[in-house]
């Protein structure tokens, strides 16, 4: 698709100084829900301990394994703040590879999720109504990202050196 297909599109207010396509704010709040483990992993050694209304979803021990399923859509979200003509190589790789590596940090988190909850299905459904939305947002957003024609073409633009 050409650059002046796309602007007429999605509309010249969409796209930045570069003339590259602004990442959507659904985009941009996904990052940083899937970020949650190292935001977390900091909170918690701050504050000493798992708050009490976290205890359900998380305990000390799988708070260092969200903090790895983290990673890969950190890695994200900072090439999302490098995003310059400048920008050195392995930010314009996080970039390009955009998409898999925020669906790789959902799919490590349903991972932890199952790792929790088990094989036994009477455990899943009495899990409590916050893993389940957990669960289900990380579904959705590996939806989103799979599918959304608008992030695949945000993922393409990169400023030109």
């Amino acid at each position: 698709m050409s650059k002046r297909l796309e602007i007429e599109k999605y509309g010249l207010a969409s796209y930045d100084d570069y003339l590259c396509l602004r990442p959507p704010r659904l985009l941009i709040a996904s990052l940083i829900f899937l970020c949650r483990g190292v935001l977390l992993f900091a909170l918690v050694n701050v504050t000493g301990g798992v708050p009490a209304a976290l205890a359900d979803v998380m305990d000390r021990d799988t708070l260092w394994h969200g903090c790895l399923a983290a990673l890969p859509a950190a890695l994200v979200l900072y090439a999302l703040t490098a995003r310059i003509p400048g920008a050195p190589s392995f930010v314009r790789w996080a970039w390009r590879h955009g998409r898999g590596l925020m669906a790789a940090s959902a799919l490590s988190y349903l991972a932890l999720a199952a790792a929790q909850l088990g094989t036994d299905p009477r455990r899943w459904l009495g899990s409590s109504l916050l893993a389940k939305a957990l669960i289900a947002t990380e579904l959705a957003i590996i939806g989103y990202v799979s599918l959304s024609g608008r992030v695949r073409q945000t993922f393409l633009d990169f400023p030109s050196a």
